[in-house]
């Protein structure tokens, strides 16, 4: 530490605490211990000799910094641990700028790893941490009176992931009631208010803090999970009333106005509302339900290497058996799809097919893929609903152009794989010309401009053709008269398309499941093998009329011939792509990305192996590594 005569330097402060955080873990507990001690006593030390409001409040982040790089020290000190965080809170009332935030973001950190400490009566407390932060017209709301709204929702956060430790859903319903009570009487107030007066609604203010409750909310859900279902069924009819409201008042603003009123500052306050409000269910729905341990339908789903075949604890739903949590997941899907959905769906589909192209949300697309992947397949009769007021409006959208509504497109195509990787047979009960709309839109999604949609499209489409090649030869057989000569020619397109050469890799691997299932005899009654290479040879011949029919006639023999390994067929195709002169020539960025696989799996390996590196050393992964951090969950601490 710089002793009285030294100049101050607050960036070598800085500099000095990182470094003594980032080799945490390094130690064993002993040394740690005394490392940690020493350091907290002269940063202290450092506080009490500084005078200025700035540069204690540099000190103050150190420390705080510090502190929180070391949740094992704190785990193992109670009392230590107690009184940071009564220092913390002592920040949150400090007006200097940035240290309410760093306070807030500390605390979350502790909550995060010593989550388990605040649910556990320590020596010499009567009750836990927790039961006495949340006490009802307790502490809590002294502790947030002078955080902005975000921090707010920080620290709402950081008490969800204590709650998610409980013991039991009753105590967790109990400490979600007694966080939110404030909160909830600041709604119901303006709610009440709102009754006797609708114009408060579009008071900006009021929009503020009905989307600060929303977010609040939403930041609860992120980290206790299904213990706000309680909360959430409190308040859900008010939040969709509220909902519906601002959504017919956006439909009569644009009607009356023409689509330029989006911009107005009340019609942003209305669409903000309405996105927290899909946010919060999303939220809700992805965090409390944990991921079904059978993988999805059809999937030959294992536990990973080193795991104990356990489900393990996800965010509120307390620990047991396989039985048990399977059943609770299950009760909890049901309360969901009754209680949740039902009320749900109608205002959002309805609003959202009705709306003018601009004031439709994009969050709706997202929501509906969250309750498709989590809630299957209890949801799969809603399918062909959700199709019906969605898919049409946003096909509409976006199928004129490749830069329009990007979100709107990104989730749309997020849809349509949760669609097809949970409610696959849904989509075979839907009307024909509605499943063709389903396929030209994976065909449309594959001759994107943007590489991440083509990608994605690439993706669905391929694991949607090895399950239609899965059914009953009937149903693949019908399917694939429609379809298969317009899939082939398709992806021969993109292929030989330069602006698609980064999903080279799953373009060859579609086309080795088009020829392999003709190949092996899936499709008889539908086309032959022999009619299926006279196809492809005239296709090529037509497109490239350089080409010597008896050089694409070898080329179409031996794409059969090697179709039963994909490295094979990959470089068979390669080659054939360098000979007809579409990526040679001059094009070396063409050349790079027919290797793009090859490369990214040889860097993928090599990252794999300089994670083991670090993981094998202790200090050199920071605390809050994503690395580490999985590890940390996969063994909790105590």
């Amino acid at each position: 530490m710089p002793s009285p005569q030294q100049p101050w330097n607050p960036a070598r402060l800085n500099c000095l605490c990182w470094a003594m955080g980032s080799i945490s873990g390094a130690m064993d507990e002993a040394n740690e211990k005394r490392f940690v001690v020493t350091i907290i006593k002269d940063l202290l030390s450092l506080c009490e000799m500084k005078r200025g409001k700035e540069n204690k409040a540099i000190v103050a982040s150190c420390i705080m910094y510090v502190v929180g790089q070391y949740p094992r020290f704190l785990r193992a000190h109670w009392k230590f641990l107690k009184t940071v965080l009564l220092k913390l809170f002592e920040f949150m009332h400090e007006t200097f700028p940035g240290v309410q935030k760093m306070a807030c973001e500390t605390f979350l950190k502790i909550s995060q790893k010593c989550r388990k400490k605040f649910v556990q009566v320590q020596p010499a407390e009567a009750e836990c941490f927790l039961a006495e932060l949340t006490r009802p017209n307790g502490q809590l709301q002294g502790h947030t009176a002078d955080l902005e709204f975000g921090d707010q929702q920080t620290f709402y956060e950081a008490v969800g992931y204590m709650i998610a430790e409980a013991p039991t859903q009753q105590e967790q319903y109990q400490y979600v009631d007694g966080l939110m009570s404030h909160l909830n009487a600041q709604w119901n107030h303006l709610l009440q208010a709102a009754s006797q007066n609708e114009g408060i609604l579009v008071d900006l203010n009021a929009m503020r803090q009905l989307s600060h409750f929303l977010r609040t909310n939403e930041r609860v859900a992120s980290s206790a999970g299904s213990a706000m279902e309680h909360q959430l069924g409190s308040i859900y009819q008010q939040v969709l009333r509220v909902y519906k409201y601002y959504s017919e008042g956006i439909s009569s603003k644009v009607a009356s106005n023409g689509p330029q009123i989006m911009g107005h500052s009340q019609i942003k306050g209305m669409r903000t509302f309405k996105r927290d409000t899909l946010k919060l269910v999303e939220t809700f729905v992805e965090k409390a339900i944990p991921p079904d341990p059978h993988g999805p339908p059809g999937s030959q789903h294992q536990p990973a290497a080193g795991a104990t075949g356990e489900i393990p604890e996800t965010n509120g739903i307390p620990g047991g058996g396989r039985e048990t949590q399977s059943s609770r997941r299950s009760e909890l899907i049901q309360r969901v799809c009754s209680g949740l959905v039902p009320p749900l769906l109608e205002p959002v589909l309805a609003d959202y097919r009705a709306n003018h192209p601009q004031a439709r949300d994009p969050e709706v697309l997202s929501l509906l893929s969250t309750l498709i992947s989590k809630l299957s397949p209890s949801i799969t009769p809603q399918v062909p609903r959700i199709f019906e007021m969605v898919f049409d409006p946003t096909l509409e959208m976006i199928k004129s152009d490749f830069q329009s509504y990007p979100d709107h497109r990104v989730n749309f195509y997020a849809l349509l794989r949760a669609c097809n990787t949970y409610c696959f047979d849904a989509l075979f009960l839907l009307p024909e010309q509605r499943l063709r709309l389903f396929v030209d839109s994976l065909v449309w999604a594959i001759k994107h401009e943007h590489p991440s949609v083509a990608d994605a499209g690439l993706r669905v489409l391929s694991d949607f053709l090895d399950k239609v090649l899965h059914l009953d030869p009937q149903l693949c057989g019908n399917f694939f008269k429609s379809y298969y000569q317009l899939l082939l020619h398709d992806i021969f397109v993109v292929l030989t398309d330069t602006l698609h050469k980064a999903g080279f890799k799953h373009q060859t691997i579609i086309l080795m499941e088009l020829v392999t299932a003709v190949d092996l005899g899936k499709l008889r009654g539908v086309t032959s093998k022999q009619e299926v290479m006279e196809y492809i040879c005239n296709m090529l011949c037509q497109t490239f009329a350089t080409l010597n029919r008896n050089q694409v006639e070898a080329f179409v023999l031996d794409l059969f011939n090697k179709s039963g390994n994909h490295t094979e067929f990959q470089s068979h195709i390669r080659d054939f792509l360098v000979q007809i002169k579409e990526y040679a020539g001059g094009d070396a960025e063409g050349l790079t990305e027919l290797y793009r696989t090859e490369r990214d799996e040889a860097l993928q390996r090599s990252r794999q192996i300089e994670q083991q590196r670090l993981m094998e050393v202790p200090g050199l992964l920071h605390q809050y590594d994503p690395i580490r951090l999985a590890m940390d969950a996969a063994n909790p601490q105590e």
